[in-house]
């Protein structure tokens, strides 16, 4: 290990020899009176560490040696074993222990030649003791220059940890943490979350050396947990270097695991309570309660947000396909935000499971604050929302709004979508129009839940879309949702009924025949079904509904009620008679679309 000189933090590492792992077999025999003691073979393993001395009293020895034992014999237990001999040697080094001393002439007149050379060939330091020399005398020097070094390892981990507590206690960083943790290692450092992803390096604006790409043999060899309690955060890595870490490193690391720990505990505190006041406020400005102007902008400046320029509201959320039975990562529709009933505020409805939305907070937050700026973002309803700082009514503000949105919509697809178990639910982005102030905050964000809505009864699955190209929807969106039930039953019920107890098809096709302005062959072939088929169902669908299919006026009233349709739909904000759906659309997740 290098000794280390003073570094950027006034850090001077002093090791004890050897890392703390214990003194060396080579050292131990520097002490007196083991100076008196020969090395017979296995020299060139005299750089072992010694823990602890032991006398064998037993044959069988092997099985109960530790590594690191210093082992003494008079040979007195291998007397009537004397085939046990053969076997000693590569058994005490494969177990690790750091060397024998025999006292021969009186139970082993001599060490025999295989021996000796099973020691050279095993790296196995064999050692003759002087006849006069009692083990006692052998041990106890052993034994306190051990206790000596334990004690100074002891002091200086101590020391250790006291100075990354200085540095905390002075406002140090993470980055700063690794640095100082490398100064004292001689080696780079890094913290990794639970992920792999990482958090802080002590090589500025250096890619780890564990990434892709490093040099060759540049792995981590040392990986720390970093937890507190039951909360884990990652791990603090290292280098391997020459040798494994000694005793002294490895304290260093996990001083510095604890003290990083408790930085990553205190920031993550703190961001909580942000969170909390953040969340507080965002809620007051959505919920369009009135709020004063001046009062409301000093808040936001307090929160490092910046709302006194126009902004527009964009919500993320689940689109979901089917409207009866939730795909994986869905949670149910109760909760603490659950939206008011009605197709202006119920949005999605559906929400995602904590942790997907959690992870959907947090991919908004990373793009928003790659800006520049603080992330303006909260969790709500069932889904995250943010805003941003632009307005889309301009071209170049819709091209910056949408980039934004889909760039979200990508970190949590390739981060947090990534962990699910089974399908993950398909993520969208509604965008509502411009606010010019703070009063008209409130409305962007409506507008911005009813676009995601429709996002997820659009049929061509496009998953971000703007309320401004919603067309009529925009006059659907401030309706309440009983008003267009009642809409939807009145032109479209004797249909919906039918297509429930027959599985019909019926107000698909009339879907289609709107979308393709009665065009018979392509209606057929979008629904892969015969002309005639098709045809019967027209004829069907005037008979039972008393809709005029060449009549301008049914037809608008026809299409305005699947439009509703699909808005109730989209917003979960569907019941009674609604809530069915064809037996068709159940089981294959069709959607209504025009």
């Amino acid at each position: 290990m290098n000794r280390r000189s003073r570094g950027s933090h006034g850090v001077k590492a002093h090791w004890p020899p050897h890392g703390g792992s214990g003194i060396t077999l080579g050292d131990a025999l520097q002490l007196e009176p083991l100076r008196q003691l020969k090395v017979l073979a296995g020299a060139d393993g005299l750089d072992r560490p010694v823990r602890l001395v032991n006398v064998i009293e037993v044959p069988d020895i092997v099985d109960w040696v530790l590594e690191g034992e210093l082992l003494l014999t008079t040979g007195f237990t291998f007397r009537d074993h004397p085939d046990r001999l053969a076997t000693l040697i590569p058994g005490l080094a494969a177990k690790g222990a750091a060397g024998l001393g025999i006292k021969p002439r009186r139970y082993v007149p001599a060490v025999p030649e295989f021996m000796l050379a099973q020691a050279d060939e095993h790296r196995f330091p064999l050692l003759e003791i002087p006849y006069h020399l009692s083990f006692s005398e052998i041990i106890g020097p052993v034994m306190q220059a051990i206790g000596h070094l334990q004690a100074s390892v002891v002091l200086e981990v101590d020391r250790v940890q006291r100075l990354l507590l200085d540095l905390v206690r002075q406002g140090a960083g993470l980055a700063e943490l690794c640095r100082a943790v490398a100064e004292l290692l001689g080696r780079p450092v890094w913290i990794e979350d639970p992920h792999g992803h990482v958090l802080g390096t002590s090589e500025e604006g250096a890619p780890h050396p564990a990434a892709p790409g490093s040099p060759p043999g540049k792995r981590p060899s040392v990986r720390v947990p970093i937890a507190t309690g039951a909360h884990f955060f990652g791990y603090l890595c290292t280098l391997a270097g020459p040798q494994p870490l000694g005793t002294v490193e490895a304290g260093t690391l996990e001083r510095g695991a604890a003290i990083i720990a408790l930085e990553l505990g205190k920031q993550e505190a703190v961001i909580e309570v942000k969170r909390k006041y953040r969340k507080e406020f965002l809620d007051q400005l959505l919920s369009g309660q009135p709020l004063d102007p001046e009062e409301a902008q000093e808040q936001a400046r307090a929160l490092g947000w910046r709302l006194d320029r126009p902004h527009t509201a964009i919500v993320f959320g689940p689109v979901v396909p089917d409207p009866v039975t939730p795909p994986s990562g869905l949670a149910p529709e109760a909760g603490e935000d659950d939206a008011p009933a009605g197709a202006a505020t119920a949005a999605t409805g559906r929400r995602l499971a904590p942790e997907l939305r959690q992870g959907l907070l947090r991919a908004a937050e990373m793009v928003l604050a790659a800006e520049g700026n603080e992330p303006v973002a909260g969790s709500k309803d069932g889904g995250v929302v943010v805003l941003v700082t632009e307005d889309p009514s301009t071209e170049a503000g819709r091209l910056r709004v949408l980039t934004l949105a889909k760039a979200v919509l990508r970190s949590f697809s390739s981060s947090a979508g990534r962990g699910l178990s089974g399908a993950s639910p398909t993520v969208g982005a509604g965008i509502g129009r411009v606010a010019r102030d703070l009063t008209e905050t409130a409305r962007s964000y409506r507008e911005a839940r009813t676009a995601l809505a429709a996002a997820a009864a659009a049929r061509d699955g496009e998953v971000v879309l703007f309320f401004a190209d919603l067309g009529v929807y925009r006059l659907l969106h401030n309706q309440p949702a009983e008003e267009l039930e009642r809409f939807v039953l009145d032109f479209l019920g004797p249909l919906l009924d039918y297509d429930r107890k027959h599985d019909a098809r019926l107000v698909e096709t009339l879907a289609a025949y709107l979308r393709y302005g009665g065009n018979i062959k392509r209606i057929a072939r979008e629904l892969y079904a015969h002309y005639n088929t098709i045809t019967y169902r027209l004829h069907r669908i005037q008979q039972i509904s008393g809709l005029e299919l060449k009549n301008p006026e049914h037809l608008l009233n026809a299409h305005v009620a699947l439009k509703a349709l699909q808005l109730l739909a989209g917003s979960r904000a569907v019941g009674g008679r609604l809530a069915g759906g064809s037996g068709a659309e159940r089981g294959k997740g069709r959607r209504l679309s025009l």
